[in-house]
């Protein structure tokens, strides 16, 4: 048994049941402070976003709701994407798209609307008012029948956009002082410059030359052979032997030797004949010229090499 100074004693039972039952609700208000604490920091997260936009264009953000315990966004395809179509609901047609978005916002925000009809600048004379300061306020008009909602922003679009604006934050202000300086730098931006017609060449009308034809390189028909070059020591032997042949004749002619005319013909053929028979190489058929003996031989043989020089 678990007595209690201010009430009648509890049984164990039922001092449990009521301690769950207090922990319950400290839960349940915990809960709901930590969603209104959130509710509040994503309100003004979002507000301060739109109360900073300048440019119509831009997007702007949804204000959440605290519905049914929990935080809610209105719908997407419902909710102005920008400042500009949020504004233009100011002009709702009748069955319009816009009507239904300026309805869906104020029902979705609880915008109070039921006491637009009764603020109406018409209704009161202001000046008198300001006459008298402490005359009683003027009597307001006899109570008229509640408004639908729909009725409400057919008739008020206005004070429906005006309500919403305070609701989001967004500021009128910013987007018209923006469009007003991008209408001045239109203006004050310099003109396209214009280009300079480039002169006319003075060639263009004359005939222009016909290029002469390119060469064409014809193909090489065949393949050169290469310079054959004599051997140096067969040279060699060639002109030692016939300066050992030359030196012969002289001791046998010395008697009687008779003075010519050398012009140089017989030693120019006789290079150009060792070179010839250089050229074409040994053979090995008898009887060939195979050596520097043979061609001595042949060379003493023929009768214009034992022509002495003078």
């Amino acid at each position: 048994m678990v007595t209690s100074i201010l009430s009648a004693p509890l049984t164990r039972d039922e001092f449990i049941d009521a301690r769950n039952h207090q922990d319950q609700q400290l839960n349940a208000d915990i809960k709901s402070t930590i969603k209104q604490v959130e509710l509040q920091s994503q309100r003004a997260e979002a507000r301060s976003h739109n109360s900073s936009l300048k440019n119509p264009l831009l997007r702007i953000s949804a204000v959440p709701a605290y519905r049914d315990n929990r935080l809610v966004l209105p719908d997407g395809d419902l909710f102005p994407s920008n400042a500009k179509e949020f504004y233009a609901l100011r002009r709702p047609s009748v069955n319009s798209r816009r009507l239904r978005q300026l309805a869906y916002l104020v029902d979705f925000y609880d915008v109070e609307y039921n006491a637009w009809a009764l603020y109406d600048q018409d209704d009161y004379d202001y000046e008198e008012c300001d006459e008298d300061l402490n005359a009683a306020a003027a009597p307001r008009p006899e109570q008229t029948p509640r408004l639908a909602l729909e009725d409400a922003v057919r008739l008020y679009p206005e004070l429906a956009v005006d309500a919403l604006e305070g609701i989001l934050r967004l500021n009128e202000e910013n987007f018209i002082n923006f469009r007003e300086r991008a209408l001045a730098l239109r203006r004050q931006s310099p003109p396209q410059p214009v280009k300079r017609q480039q002169a006319s060449d003075p060639t263009d009308g004359a005939p222009k030359r016909t290029p002469p034809p390119k060469r064409v390189h014809k193909p090489i028909v065949g393949r050169a052979l290469p310079k054959t070059v004599p051997d140096p020591a067969v040279l060699a032997e060639l002109y030692h032997g016939e300066e050992r042949g030359d030196e012969d004749d002289g001791e046998a002619k010395s008697g009687n030797t008779m003075p010519v005319w050398d012009d140089g013909s017989g030693r120019r053929r006789f290079q150009q004949h060792v070179l010839a028979l250089a050229a074409r190489g040994p053979r090995s058929s008898d009887g060939s010229p195979t050596n520097a003996e043979t061609l001595s031989r042949e060379h003493r043989s023929s009768p214009r090499a034992h022509t002495p020089p003078v």
